[in-house]
């Protein structure tokens, strides 16, 4: 297997590529300002900053314990017994 073989093999299991399409005339701004830096670093550290300062953002891991109720669920503990529970 050539080196850029084993490189393909390796990207496809570990890396994930997300392509990003910018429009000159409502994205002008993020254009000029992505056009002297590294993009990959530059909106990589953007997003992280977010992620960051937005911890709702960060959808919970699979090892947390989260609580899933359904939306009957949530209901009935927010307003008691649901007029649809009752029996004529």
């Amino acid at each position: 297997m050539a080196a850029t073989d084993a490189y393909k093999k390796w990207a496809k299991e570990n890396t994930v590529v997300y392509s990003l399409r910018f429009q000159k005339s409502t994205d002008a701004d993020i254009i000029e300002y992505l056009a002297d830096k590294p993009k990959q670093t530059t909106i990589k550290t953007a997003l992280r900053e977010y992620i960051k300062n937005h911890s709702s953002a960060v959808q919970p891991t699979a090892e947390e314990e989260v609580e899933n109720i359904s939306a009957e669920e949530e209901l009935e503990a927010l307003y008691g017994d649901l007029p649809w529970d009752e029996e004529d």
